[in-house]
């Protein structure tokens, strides 16, 4: 098992790139960003972070979906 830091990984990113790795770069930026807790929300819940945005119920938007777009007969 291969253990990796902010920095291998940027060294791995280069290898990526030179190889022209594509989908191993897109891998790579992921793990970096979640090494560097760019993944990390100081709140766990979002609708404290976002008040504004106010959860739907799926029930409810599929019930609208469907009003918006009448079966034709």
């Amino acid at each position: 098992m291969v253990t990796h830091i902010p920095g291998s990984l940027r060294a791995e990113m280069a290898n990526a790139v030179v190889q022209g790795d594509r989908l191993r770069c897109i891998r790579l930026q992921m793990l970096i960003a979640t090494a560097e807790g760019r993944y990390d929300f100081p709140t766990r819940n979002l609708n404290e972070e976002f008040p504004a945005v106010q959860a739907e119920r799926f029930a409810d938007w599929f019930v609208k979906s469907w009003e918006l777009h009448p079966v034709e007969q």
